[in-house]
């Protein structure tokens, strides 16, 4: 085998096993902090993740609709760089 191959296959397995003791200990602090606050836990992380799903679909339908006003993401370049507008086309 190829010392390339060793060296890239060692590096994925360190790569796979920090992964796995990062994912360890975030399980391990939530259950932690899950059992020493209860009920109130569940109750921030129910709220952030909805705070973050609303954030991100609001992005995303700012971005579709700010794309959709300049005819597209190529009608939006052409505005940014002082193409014609919009409305000097018609």
């Amino acid at each position: 085998m190829p010392a390339w191959a060793t060296v890239l296959i060692v590096t994925l397995g360190l790569l796979a096993l920090a992964e796995a003791c990062w994912i360890l200990m975030r399980e391990r602090r939530s259950a932690h902090l899950r059992n020493r606050f209860g009920s109130e836990y569940d109750r921030v992380i129910e709220v952030v993740l909805e705070t973050r799903d609303k954030a991100s679909r609001t992005k995303n339908c700012t971005d579709v609709c700010r794309a959709n006003d300049y005819g597209g993401s190529a009608g939006a370049e052409s505005e940014i760089r002082g193409g014609t507008s919009r409305w000097e086309e018609h």
